[in-house]
């Protein structure tokens, strides 16, 4: 049971509340949940760039749908838990039709927590 009495200290300061167990220790059956833990979310902060999930390919599958004039092959994402989710996948592009010229460029991706996934920006790096 959490208890907000004697949660701060001398000084005011906020001290975390003690929850009896340890978060990364709990087991859950939802894989994202999991995936989530291990990749120690914070809200508002980045994940380290990681291989995709395969809900990572899903949301850039859906929000690249369309889109043509340059292929773009995710290598890692980055995600950012908000109302939704940022992501930020790390992609080698290039041109339809079998070019031989290759880039990176960084595809930003919204997931709203209601609605389908939608490409906010591309940045050629």
């Amino acid at each position: 049971m959490l208890s907000d009495h004697n949660n701060t200290n001398n000084h005011g300061d906020q001290k975390p509340l003690k929850t009896g167990r340890n978060p990364k220790s709990h087991k859950s059956r939802n894989p994202k949940i999991l995936i989530m833990e291990t990749q120690e979310l914070v809200v508002g902060g980045w994940t380290k760039y990681h291989t995709l999930t395969p809900e990572d390919q899903k949301v850039f599958n859906e929000a690249m749908q369309g889109l043509v004039g340059v292929n773009y092959k995710p290598q890692e994402v980055s995600t950012q838990l908000v109302n939704g989710t940022n992501y930020r996948f790390k992609c080698l592009a290039s041109l339809p039709g079998g070019s031989q010229v290759v880039w990176e460029a960084i595809v930003e991706i919204y997931a709203p927590i209601n609605g389908n996934p939608h490409i906010v920006s591309i940045h050629r790096i």
